[in-house]
């Protein structure tokens, strides 16, 4: 049941990434864009979570960045 779970997850992050990525770019298909997730979700997924656990922190500094830019403007 967790694997399912999981997978179902997964699908659905790579659906919300290319979709939003092709809102923003739409030069380039979203089926492609759903390629470009897969290939970088999935070795992601293998690496183990004390490193993960780096690469969140980049994830909440680029969020403040992000909602700090937008509310300057």
């Amino acid at each position: 049941m967790p694997l399912i779970l999981v997978s179902l997850c997964s699908v659905a992050l790579v659906v919300l990434f290319a979709d939003s990525l092709h809102a923003l770019i739409p030069d380039i298909s979203t089926t492609m864009w759903k390629l470009i997730s897969f290939l970088i979700f999935i070795p992601l997924s293998f690496v183990p979570l004390n490193i993960l656990s780096y690469t969140s922190i980049l994830g909440i500094l680029g969020t403040i960045g992000c909602t700090d830019f937008s509310v300057e403007r």
